[in-house]
């Protein structure tokens, strides 16, 4: 189910204008992130950067996502390579960077428990004490991308001059807590049975965070039952992907930047719409990453909101790039 989730993602590629190429995977070896052992961090860059190195742009991955998947966003009109110096980094948990799949000391549950704040103070340390940069232009990203950019205002409001979270949340409300965790749950039983059952509800359960609209144009009334069957027999199953996918869940849910302002969230809005610059960018019929955070976030902060309503829910940002990439592209590139 959250494989498939991450494969819409992905699809983006096909929406967007051709991309310059990135370099090829690098890694940056941190020692130890918290209780997390032999960090080891992935990202890749495109373009250059400047000569007052103030150009560079900060793109954590999505849910699942890669590097490796991520060129499409390095296009104008949102982050021109000719502009901007773009470090596209892997978070911890995705299979690139430190991993249950790969870590060599903390294998698969014996992983310690992730936050998206132990992904971002990595990607703080990758670009201040491996790149050694002191500042960046920009923090962007995309879902569990746009969590980590509220992370980051939330912690080094000062350390770049503009953030866009993207389909992001401040953190998440009932809905998605219990949407997260119920895919844990399917996800530890499909490691214990093995079983194609497991991945039959699983594939049900992805075709519900659909808006109603799309999930019934994806297979015919007569072929419902078919549609999950189907699903249920592409979806393979690899234990450390399972792992990983799960501790990346775990960190959403825990995902709260009201703690950093005692626990109150009109506080965090307030102060940081005092420091920093934001566009806020949702989708009105998302149901993988509920909207009314984000856009109630926006406006206590007074900071810029797009809505999009493309259809596509929480695949709205590739259904019509165009609604959203101009306007954070002059966003990012304005000088108020």
């Amino acid at each position: 189910m959250m494989r498939a989730l991450a494969s819409l993602l992905v699809a983006a590629l096909a929406a967007f204008a051709a991309p310059a190429s990135a370099q090829e995977q690098q890694f940056a070896d941190l020692g130890t992130c918290g209780e997390i052992s032999d960090c080891r961090i992935g990202y890749r860059t495109v373009g250059m950067l400047n000569e007052a190195r103030d150009n560079a742009v900060l793109v954590p991955a999505w849910y699942g996502g890669t590097t490796e998947q991520m060129d499409f966003l390095a296009a104008a009109p949102f982050l021109d390579p000719e502009t901007y110096f773009i470090i596209l980094v892997d978070p911890i948990g995705n299979g690139v960077s430190i991993s249950p799949s790969n870590s060599p000391s903390q294998p698969l549950g014996e992983f310690p428990a992730l936050s998206i704040g132990d992904m971002v103070e990595s990607e703080y340390r990758l670009v201040t004490e491996h790149l050694g940069l002191t500042r960046l232009h920009a923090v962007t990203g995309i879902s569990m991308g746009g969590m980590q950019t509220f992370e980051w205002a939330a912690r080094y409001p000062g350390f770049a001059e503009k953030f866009v979270p993207i389909i992001g949340s401040p953190r998440l409300p009932t809905y998605d807590i219990v949407f997260w965790d119920t895919g844990n749950a399917m996800r530890k039983w499909e490691r214990e049975c093995r079983c194609v059952e497991a991945r039959e509800i699983a594939a049900g359960f992805n075709l519900v965070t659909r808006p109603i609209g799309l999930a019934n144009t994806l297979a015919a009334r007569s072929e419902a039952f078919d549609y999950i069957e189907t699903s249920a027999q592409q979806d393979s199953f690899d234990e450390g992907t399972s792992w990983n996918m799960q501790r990346q869940s775990e960190a959403m849910i825990d995902h709260d930047i009201a703690r950093h302002f005692g626990g109150d969230m009109a506080l965090a809005a307030r102060e940081l719409g005092r420091q920093l610059e934001m566009m806020v960018v949702v989708s009105r019929e998302d149901r993988v990453v509920s909207p009314d955070p984000a856009m109630d976030f926006a406006r206590l902060a007074g900071f810029p909101l797009l809505v999009t309503d493309e259809g596509c829910g929480h695949g709205d940002f590739r259904c019509n790039p165009d609604v959203w990439t101009a306007a954070a592209g002059a966003f990012l590139a304005s000088e108020d």
